[in-house]
């Protein structure tokens, strides 16, 4: 059946802006998906897809209330889409991410692979995280850095934890970068089974796991705390509530990235977690969005 499509032209800080805060489901809006892509510099397409013909009125009202005045400088586009696969549609205009030895793929550009990198395919679905956003692409370049370190060191033996996994993809580059398994973990009934899904995908079924389970709260989450590694691309909020039981799964010494924060939230966190034994090793800022790699002491 057809479905519609909002689009309109912007800059990267108010497409992507729009897109994460309608994602978090903070309006009335009927929304099957959201999305910000880069096009020919300086421009950005924002995308809003949705099962029904939108209130145009509506729509222009909910999004005055997210950009205030900016939201006047904007002009949408609407059309309906007939008979296509939107999800495919919207994956053909992703390309390839790349971050250190990581690729981030669609199956449609499996061929742009390089043999000598860490290879992830991972599709467009009902789960976060493809590479292309400022948080994953941050997460990734953390987890590179530390799985240099780990080679630099001959450590051999690190365990991983990934909470909110979503796709899986940040957990899956560890287990294959260092052949090592991880334990993730998603609220997200579906994104627990797409992150297993990926994992067969990738050929790391036997290094990654899965399990529905809100923050650390699982017992097979639990059961194999301290980690060395914990990674949580989630959103302020819960990394705020999460900060103590980070503490608990983060083994001392041990590396904790985090990410789903504004640049602005970065110091908050950064505060919070310090006073949970955190220590700041690194703040890597992509666009409007803030990776931190904490050290536990």
């Amino acid at each position: 059946m057809p479905t519609h499509l909002i689009t309109a032209l912007t800059s990267r800080a108010i497409a992507t802006h729009l897109a994460d805060i309608l994602m978090e489901g903070a309006h009335t809006l009927d929304l099957t998906a959201t999305g910000a892509f880069e096009q020919a510099p300086p421009d950005w397409r924002f995308e809003a897809w949705l099962p029904e013909a939108p209130d145009m009125a509506e729509w222009e009202r909910a999004v005055g209330e997210i950009l205030g005045d900016e939201a006047k400088l904007i002009s949408f586009e609407h059309r309906t889409v007939e008979d296509e696969d939107w999800v495919q549609m919207g994956l053909d205009d992703l390309p390839p991410v790349r971050v250190g030895r990581f690729v981030v793929f669609g199956a449609h550009d499996q061929h742009k692979a390089r043999v000598n990198e860490v290879q992830l395919r991972v599709e467009a679905s009902a789960a976060f995280g493809t590479g292309h956003h400022g948080t994953t692409a941050g997460c990734l370049s953390a987890i590179e850095r530390r799985v240099r370190l780990a080679l630099s060191r001959g450590e051999r033996g690190l365990t991983c934890l990934d909470v909110g996994t979503g796709t899986g993809v940040l957990g899956l580059a560890f287990a294959k970068a260092l052949k090592r398994p991880v334990i993730s973990g998603d609220n997200d009934a579906d994104a627990v089974r797409i992150a297993l899904e990926n994992a067969e995908i990738n050929g790391a079924r036997g290094l990654f796991s899965s399990y529905l389970a809100a923050g650390t709260r699982h017992p097979a989450i639990r059961a194999g705390a301290p980690y060395d590694v914990v990674i949580a691309n989630i959103l302020a909020g819960p990394l705020v509530a999460l900060a103590g039981d980070f503490a608990v799964a983060t083994k001392r010494g041990g590396t904790l990235i985090l990410s789903g924060l504004l640049s602005w939230q970065a110091r908050w966190i950064t505060a919070i977690y310090a006073a949970q034994g955190f220590r700041l090793e690194r703040r890597h800022i992509i666009g409007d969005w803030a990776t931190l790699t904490l050290i536990r002491r």
